[in-house]
């Protein structure tokens, strides 16, 4: 995603990404995927928009009830 986005022109218009986490990464390691994302794809969007609640990956709202969340 963050070379695609390297690649293309920026838009005019606020542009934001939409972060989940892998199917094949473990909740307790989704952090980390969602960290990763911020890390490559931050230079090339106006912010982001952390999914937690997709139906079609499997426990991922369990991460809704984490209070790391919080800080």
């Amino acid at each position: 995603m963050a070379s695609h986005l390297a690649k293309a022109r920026k838009p005019n218009i606020p542009l934001f990404l939409n972060v989940g986490k892998s199917k094949i990464t473990s909740l307790e390691d989704a952090h980390f995927d969602y960290a990763k994302t911020v890390e490559l794809c931050g230079p090339y969007v106006d912010g982001f928009v952390i999914n937690v609640s997709s139906p079609n990956t499997p426990n991922l709202r369990e991460l809704q009830k984490d209070d790391d969340w919080l800080g």
